[in-house]
C-alpha cells in the first residue's frame, strides 16, 4: 500500500505518513563506566530472561499498534544495550512482528524498510551474524569506538581491538553492505596522533557510516563520579574541539557527508531511522526506557513524546497493568 499522503498545510504537511519502530534490549556483557543508557549486566543472557523479555515487547506492540495504525513502515532499530546477545531466532520473531503490524510501503518511490541491529566486538556476537542476516538485518551499528587496546582498555571496553578487526571481517563475509562504524574520541590520555591512528584504520575498513561521540562525563556514572572526585580529567575544550575538526576534514576528504552533529555517511547510507527522531516524524518505542514520538495532530502540532521506566520491573508492571498508558 501506498503512504497516507499528508495534509496540504500546516506542521502535519512535515509528517512522512511512515512509522519506524525502535525495539530496546537492554542486556550488557558489562555495563561501561560512561554509560548513562537504560542497560542490565547480564553476563550470560539465559533463554528463560531472553524469552520472557521478548514476550513482553510483542505485548506492547500489540497494545500500542493501535496508535500508528494505517502507517507503513520506514525503519525498525534494535538498540541497547547489546541486542545481539538474543539469540537470532529471537531478532526474526520482534522483526517479523512488526512487519505484520505494520506492512511496508510498496507505492511508486517507496524505500525498503531499514532494519538496524547494534553489535559489539565479541565471538560469541561474530559468529551469529550470518544467521541475524538470513533473521532480515540487513544494516548493522558496530560499537568498535577504537581501534587502540590501550584506549579500549581507559574506556572500559570489554573487547580489544582485534576482536574488532575479526568482526569487521565477519559482517562483510556475512553479507552485510551497510555497516556503521562508533568511534569515540576525547577519551582519557588520548591525543591528536591517537585519534589520527583511529581514523587511518578507520577509512582503511570503509564502512558506509560513522559515528563519533565525544566521551561525556554523566553524573551517576563510575566515569562521572572518577570526574567529580578528581581521579579522572576530561579532555581539554579547546583539544575536543580540534578532534571535532579534524574528524570531519579527514571523513569528508574520504567521501563521507557529515549530515548530523555526530553522523557520518557515504552517499546513499545515511541512517533512515535515526533521522526520524531529527525530523521529529513517527516512531513507536517498545521496551524499558524506550522513547516514541507520537504522530502529530491539529492538537499537538509537533506530535508528543513518550517515554518507558527505564528499570525493568516498573516497565513490565505497567505494561500489566495498563499497556497503552
Amino acid at each position: 500500500m501506498g503512504a497516507p499522503r499528508a495534509p496540504a498545510g500546516g506542521a502535519e504537511a512535515f509528517d512522512d505518513g511512515r512509522v519506524g519502530v525502535y525495539i530496546h534490549l537492554p542486556y550488557c556483557e558489562r555495563v561501561c563506566p560512561y554509560c548513562d543508557f537504560a542497560v542490565l549486566a547480564a553476563r550470560a543472557l539465559d533463554a528463560r530472561t531472553e524469552e520472557r523479555y521478548v514476550a513482553a515487547v510483542l505485548r506492547e506492540l500489540e497494545a500500542r499498534r493501535g496508535a500508528f495504525a494505517g502507517r507503513p513502515l520506514a525503519s525498525i532499530y534494535l538498540g541497547g544495550g547489546t541486542p545481539s546477545l538474543f539469540r537470532p531466532h529471537s531478532i526474526a520473531a520482534l522483526i517479523e512482528a512488526v512487519e505484520s503490524a505494520f506492512p511496508p510501503d510498496v507505492g511508486p518511490g517507496a524505500e525498503p524498510v531499514e532494519r538496524t541491529l547494534e553489535l559489539n566486538p565479541s565471538s560469541l556476537e561474530r559468529a551469529r551474524l550470518p544467521a541475524f542476516r538470513e533473521a532480515g538485518v540487513d544494516r548493522l551499528s558496530i560499537g568498535v569506538q577504537s581501534f587502540d587496546d590501550v584506549q579500549l582498555k581507559r574506556l572500559g571496553r570489554a573487547h580489544r581491538a582485534g576482536v574488532a578487526r575479526e568482526t569487521l571481517r565477519a559482517a562483510r563475509a556475512a553479507g552485510f553492505d551497510h555497516v556503521s562504524v562508533d568511534l569515540m574520541f576525547a577519551g582519557p590520555g588520548q591525543t591528536a596522533s591517537d585519534l589520527d591512528r583511529d581514523l587511518d584504520e578507520l577509512l582503511e575498513w570503509r564502512p558506509e557510516h560513522v559515528s563519533t561521540y565525544e566521551l561525556t562525563f554523566e553524573p551517576g556514572t563510575p566515569f562521572g563520579r572518577a570526574l567529580a572526585a578528581g581521579r579522572l580529567r576530561a579532555c581539554d575544550e579547546d583539544q575536543a574541539a580540534r578532534m571535532i575538526e579534524r574528524i570531519e576534514s579527514r571523513l569528508a576528504a574520504a567521501g563521507y557527508d557529515r549530515y548530523e552533529i555526530s553522523s557520518h555517511a557515504r552517499a546513499g547510507h545515511r541512517a533512515r531511522h535515526n533521522a526520524r527522531y531529527w525530523q521529529r516524524q513517527a516512531v513507536l518505542g517498545l521496551g524499558m526506557g524506550a522513547h516514541s514520538f507520537e504522530a502529530r495532530s491539529p492538537a499537538r502540532p509537533h506530535g508528543a513524546r513518550r517515554a518507558n521506566p527505564r528499570e525493568l520491573d516498573a516497565w513490565l508492571a505497567r505494561l500489566a497493568a495498563s499497556p497503552e498508558a
